[in-house]
């Protein structure tokens, strides 16, 4: 676990979050208190919380990141057993933020053209700012999965490449339980409702969710192929 603390990587990427987070509070308090006053700011409504948002959303993925490295870092079964169980939770989180790309569709003009020009320079800041979590998002989901491949996949291909396809089944149901409005579930309800969080969950698993589920379980299947085809060979994530 001390490794994780010594590696530069590591703390380097969450120098980055520290930073988008400190970036995302100003964002925030200037779009709160300018909407204040104008009036195009203050018809945008929840929009000027996207900064502070997405940052929350990528704290939730860096969580899962972070749970993975602990699991390949440390030797302690108990601590083993908790950073699995915080990944399996906390993993969905990162593909959920590419759904956060439906905001885009607030940018759309009356023809149906993407407008982020001539619409001011809040607008400006809600898409470069979207465009960056998601992006983040993204890119600690891939590299937490990878890494616990990476980590365990010459010992055991076979059951590790199942456990993996069967989690991220599992997460692409998680997914869509998090966008679906009905719904609208998360990390923590598996915390303070988990019987009942668990039933929908398993309840979402039918034919008509099928295209959703599949579509979302070929995309982190791929984008972790391809992590795998350009990284290096050789153990880049040492401990």
């Amino acid at each position: 676990m001390m490794s994780l603390l010594k590696n530069r990587s590591f703390l380097a990427l969450h120098g980055l979050f520290f930073l988008m987070s400190v970036v995302a509070i100003c964002l925030w308090g200037l779009l709160d208190h300018f909407s204040r006053t104008n009036i195009t700011l203050a018809q945008a409504g929840a929009m000027n919380d996207i900064p502070s948002t997405m940052a929350w959303n990528v704290f939730l993925a860096l969580v899962a990141y972070d749970a993975a490295r602990l699991f390949t870092a440390t030797t302690s079964k108990t601590l083993k057993v908790l950073s699995a169980l915080v990944f399996i939770a906390f993993y969905p989180n990162t593909f959920y933020m590419l759904t956060d790309a439906v905001h885009f569709a607030d940018w759309l003009s009356r023809d149906g053209k993407l407008d982020i020009i001539h619409t001011g320079a809040h607008t400006t800041i809600y898409f470069v700012w979207l465009g960056l979590g998601i992006f983040f998002g993204l890119l600690l989901g891939v590299f937490a999965a990878y890494h616990l491949l990476a980590a365990h996949w010459r010992l055991h291909p076979v059951v590790v490449g199942l456990a993996s396809f069967v989690l991220i089944f599992l997460s692409s149901v998680a997914i869509y339980a998090g966008r679906d409005i009905a719904l609208r579930l998360n990390s923590w309800n598996l915390v303070t409702r988990p019987f009942d969080t668990l039933g929908k969950l398993f309840a979402i698993i039918s034919i008509r969710n099928l295209p959703f589920l599949i579509s979302f379980t070929l995309l982190q299947l791929f984008a972790i192929a391809l992590l795998a085809t350009l990284l290096p060979r050789k153990d880049t994530y040492e401990n």
